[in-house]
Order: C-alpha cells, then structure tokens, then sequence
C-alpha cells in the first residue's frame, strides 16, 4: 500500500473524527456540568441526578445506537450519488424512532418503581423521578436530532455537528443554573432541574439541526421535499443494521453497571476509584469511537461507489490508526495515572487505589481500539448482528466471569477486588478485539469476492 494513501487517508478520517470527537466532549462535558451544579445545590440533588442519569443512559444509548443504522445505509446512498435515498432513510428513520421515543418516555415516567426497587431513599426518588419527567420530554427531539445527525454523518457533513454540540454546552450552562437556583422567575427545582434543562436543549438543538439540514451541501438529499409514509422495508433495513448496534452499546453500559453493584460492598475507597478509573477511561475512548464512526463514513462511502478493494485498504488503514493513537493514549494513562487520580480527589486512599486501576485501564487501550474501529467498519459492511454477539460474549461470557472470579473468590490467585474486574475487562475487550478482527477479515474478503462476481 503507498504511504500517500495512507497518509491521504489519515487526513480524511481526521477531517471526519475530529469534529464529532468534540461534539462527544461537548455532550460529556454537560453531563460534567450537571454533576457540579447540582453538586453545588445540595448533597441529596447530586446522588438524584446520578440514579437518574444511570437509569436514562442505557436507553438512550439504545436508541442512538438503532438510530445509527441510518448512518451506514446513508453513507453508501452517498458514495453511490443515490441523494434522493439519504432523503427517504432519513425520514423512514424518524417513523422508526417515534414510536421507540414514547415508550422510552413512558418508561422514564414510571421509573418510580425501579427507584423502589432499588430502595433509593424516598426525598432522593423524587427528585430523580422528576428529573427524568424533564429529561424524556426531550426524547422525540432527540429522535429528530439523530435522524438528522446520522444523515449528515452519512454525507461526510460532520462540521455542523460539533458546531451544534458546543452551543447546546453552552446553551446548558445557564438553563441549569436558572431552573436549579430558580432565576431569571424560574421555579427553584434543584437537581429535578438540570433534566428539565437537558429536554430544553435537546428541542433547541432539533431547531438548530433542522437549520443546518436545510443548507446547500443538504439539499440534494431532498429531506423536506415530501412526507413519505412508513415504508416497512427500509425501516426494517434501518433495524437490521441498528438494533444490534444499539444493543451492544447497552450490553457494555449494562457491564459496567453491574460491575459497580458488585464492587458496592467492598466501600466508598474502591467504588471511587472504580468510578474514577471509569469515567476517565471513558473520556479517553472518545477518540477511538470517534475514528470508528469515521471509518464507518468513508468505508460506507467507498462502498457505495463499488470500489471493495479500495474499502478493504481504507478498513484497515483506519485500524492501524486507531492502533498508533491507542499506544499514545497508553502511554499518557500509564505515565500520568498518579496525576490523574489527584486530580479527581484529595483523599490519598481513593487516590492509591485509583492509581492501581489506572494501570489497567492503560493495558487495555489498544485492545479497546481495535474492537471499536473494526465495529466501525463492521457497521459500514451493514454486518451488525454477529459483532453483537462476539461483544456479548466477550463482555458477559468472558470478561465479567473472568473479572467475579479474579475479583471476588481465591479460586486462582488470592482475591483481587477491583483489580481483578479491571483485568477481566482487558481479557474481554482482547478477546472483541480478536473476534471481531477476525470476522472483519471474512467479511471483506467475501465482499470482495461478491463484487468479482457480479462483474463477470
């Protein structure tokens, strides 16, 4: 392969990743936000509006994820010029994703009894109840948003979605601090207010994507040119590529959730640091989902042009990428996990522990990036439903398993606590990175084959 079209390609899925690297930051960096504020009201309105984001955060990664599936199919509408088809996925999606957007919405109405089930302290409950009312009013914008944000996606259009992702931040900072503090002759809410501020901004940035939509480099997509009525096939197309997206994206939150209840026993140091560990990790592998959905856009593209060959070669370009950007990342964590740790906290026995995780976290970036961009190639190739098997397994049949054992018992080595799901999390994601590479090989290769064949 020439270094010019590995550099050439390089460039391209910067160009692409970048801007939806920051329009993630800017959607974490509310959350950030709502933490702090809330944090800063009282106490009890900063654990709500954590219940109430656990609750909320699995069902929206499902639907984002279904809703993905009109990134892929879009993208191969591109790069074969079929527009007018971007325009018709797009609105078959949104016939998709209403129905899912009111029962997700009557679901978060009646989060109350999963509140009881979880024995959440009666003055807590309510306030997180109340905050999710805020938060799923904003569901069916939400849709609207991912109909759009995934045909822009599609088209290569990323640049408007971080542009939107840095004005809702911004556009979040002050409807929080108003409706929490009850400025501006705002009721005072409390924590319940930073849900009601997230289903606000969600409607505004429907406003803001619909403006984008409408601009030149849209229009050939046809999107407001008629009303189309559900058509079965494409929405089933849509749920073909999506579902098994959105479920993985579910299965891994669900992991984590579960590991977290696990650990609850072992005390505040080793939870703390587990969430430290966690949510920095989380941060760091922005980059590689990042990259993943920018392989997902040019490979879609080169495939709708027919070129397999050419899709293979920038498949694997994108892999070795994210492999390069992995071994820095690991790096950083390795050799700044002391730095880190004291940045979350002052308490030196959070920090110690946090310390020891960090370790681990920095092991399994390379495995973690290559399980994310060859699913970001996979979903180009519309090739879903086995990854998210292998992403099962790997995570539920593997990794936890592997993690309770090291984790919880002396059956292997002396018990391990939170390292021992840490290292379990790295033989998870090892065994995805396998798995998946592995079937991202055949799957090129048999559409390659398929393309010889058609042509003869």
């Amino acid at each position: 392969m020439r270094s010019n079209f590995i550099r050439a390609e390089i460039f391209r899925l910067t160009s692409l990743g970048v801007p939806i690297l920051i329009a993630q930051l800017a959607q974490t960096a509310m959350g950030v936000v709502d933490t702090l504020m809330a944090g800063r009201y009282h106490a009890d309105d900063l654990a709500a509006v954590a219940i109430g984001n656990s609750l909320s955060l699995p069902i929206v990664l499902l639907i984002a994820g279904i809703m993905i599936g009109n990134t892929a199919i879009s993208s191969h509408h591109y790069g074969a010029r079929k527009f007018a088809d971007i325009g018709e996925s797009t609105r078959q999606s949104l016939w998709l994703g209403l129905p899912i957007s009111f029962l997700a919405m009557a679901m978060m109405f009646n989060a109350d009894i999963v509140l009881v089930i979880m024995d959440t302290p009666a003055h807590m409950a309510v306030i997180s109840q109340q905050y999710l009312y805020g938060f799923a009013m904003g569901f069916p914008a939400l849709i609207g948003c991912l109909a759009i944000r995934t045909m822009a996606e599609g088209m290569g259009q990323t640049r408007p979605i971080m542009i939107i992702g840095i004005i809702s931040f911004l556009l979040n900072i002050p409807l929080n601090y108003a409706l929490i503090y009850g400025k501006f002759g705002l009721p005072e809410l409390g924590g319940a207010g930073c849900g009601l501020a997230s289903g606000i901004v969600l409607w505004l940035q429907l406003l803001m994507f619909i403006a984008f939509s409408r601009r030149a480099e849209f229009k050939a997509s046809g999107l407001y040119q008629k009303i189309s009525k559900p058509d079965v096939e494409r929405i089933k197309e849509i749920m073909k590529v999506g579902l098994p997206i959105g479920g993985a994206m579910f299965v891994e939150v669900v992991l984590f959730a579960a590991i977290a209840l696990i650990l609850a026993p072992m005390g505040s140091t080793i939870i703390g640091a587990h969430q430290i560990a966690l949510n920095f990790s989380g941060m760091v592998f922005m980059i590689p989902l990042s990259l993943a959905n920018a392989i997902t856009i040019r490979v879609g593209h080169t495939l709708g042009q027919g070129k397999t060959l050419k899709a293979r070669a920038i498949t694997f370009t994108g892999i070795g990428y994210g492999m390069v950007l992995a071994l820095i990342t690991a790096c950083f964590v390795f050799y700044a996990r002391d730095w880190i740790a004291a940045a979350y906290t002052h308490d030196t026995a959070i920090q110690s522990a946090a310390v020891g995780l960090l370790f681990y976290a920095a092991i399994y970036q390379l495995p973690d990036a290559i399980q994310a961009c060859a699913n970001g190639a996979l979903r180009a190739y519309k090739d879903t439903r086995v990854a998210l098997i292998f992403v099962i397994i790997s995570c539920w049949g593997i990794g936890l398993p592997v993690g309770y054992v090291l984790g919880m018992t002396d059956w292997w080595l002396p018990m391990m606590g939170a390292k021992g799901f840490w290292i379990g999390l790295a033989v998870g994601l090892s065994c995805a990175s396998f798995s998946l590479g592995a079937r991202l090989l055949w799957r090129t290769e048999r559409t390659i084959e398929h393309y010889k064949k058609r042509s003869i």
